[in-house]
């Protein structure tokens, strides 16, 4: 009779609207992984786009200076100083540390910026 009620209980909570918080740059990422965020910044044109140091996806529109914001789960990764020196030979700039990144709520893909207002 149980498993009669566990898939109705995945039904009603899939139907549930989520709110994501909204991050601040005074915020701590650590204490938001695995939560579904927003985060709003400033675009900055590099091989890799940022907002707040999170990594998300590809901005389709590339201007320098558009306020954007991504919503998504946030992701952490640790890279050791081991496994930083070991991947030099591919990557010569990386560095050891903890980085972050926006993932679509729904997939594996990175979170796409959008645009808040234009400057």
């Amino acid at each position: 009779m149980k498993n009669f009620y566990y898939p109705l209980l995945i039904m009603f909570l899939s139907c549930q609207s989520i709110e994501p918080v909204i991050v601040g740059p005074e915020d701590e990422l650590s204490s938001f992984v695995g939560k579904l965020i927003t985060i709003r910044g400033e675009y900055i044109h590099r091989k890799i786009p940022y907002i707040m140091n999170v990594q998300v996806g590809r901005y389709p529109l590339k201007r320098e200076g558009d306020k954007i914001e991504a919503t998504g789960i946030l992701i952490s990764h640790s890279l050791s100083e081991e496994n930083a020196n070991k991947a030099r030979y591919l990557y010569p700039n990386i560095k050891a540390g903890t980085f972050y990144f926006l993932k679509e709520p729904n997939s594996d893909e990175m979170a796409i910026p959008k645009l808040i207002t234009k400057e």
